[in-house]
């Protein structure tokens, strides 16, 4: 698959913690939400307890993120994940890709996510190939090894809906 992610931009973005009030735009999210939270009461469930067979209508949208001495490394991406991001980063550290391709430290916010061990909402736009722009949301749900400790972050990202491209200001670089 060819590398898209040059001319994929994320702009906007808002992340908040997951709670009773928050209402998600993404059937999908939900979806994860809802699984997760059922899982144990509003603790992180094990990783183990992700059965992919009981997700089928979100599984193009999952990615996984895994968290290690050194930070965080991309493990898994679904297809229209990969889509969405214009690269499959499985296997790349978190912080260099998020940094090289979006000027966003994606790294502290996972940090956020693992400190907290609650759910985090994520939205924004997206510009594709500086063309097409669209609003996006996803969450990310933390997940524990066998000894409670968080070990990784599985989450789903999906557009919601196509929206008009922002004004630029003169001299602005629609790329960022």
């Amino acid at each position: 698959m060819a590398d898209h992610s040059a001319l994929h931009r994320m702009h906007g973005i808002k992340e908040a913690p997951v709670d009773s009030a928050t209402v998600f735009e993404s059937g999908r999210c939900a979806h994860l939400h809802g699984w997760w939270a059922a899982c144990e009461a509003g603790e992180p469930p094990p990783k183990k307890a992700f059965d992919i067979t009981d997700h089928g209508g979100i599984v193009a949208h999952l990615f996984l993120v895994q968290r290690n001495a050194s930070g965080f490394t991309f493990r898994l991406y679904g297809e229209e994940a990969i889509h969405i991001l214009g690269v499959n980063p499985s296997g790349m550290s978190v912080r260099t890709f998020s940094m090289e391709r979006y000027g966003y430290d994606l790294e502290e916010y996972y940090r956020t996510v693992c400190d907290s061990r609650r759910c985090y909402r994520c939205s924004g736009r997206l510009a594709m190939a500086a063309r097409e722009h669209f609003r996006f949301e996803s969450v990310d749900c933390p997940l524990t090894d066998a000894a409670g400790g968080i070990s990784h972050i599985i989450g789903v990202i999906d557009l919601i809906e196509r929206v008009n491209a922002p004004a630029l200001a003169e001299g602005d670089d629609e790329r960022r």
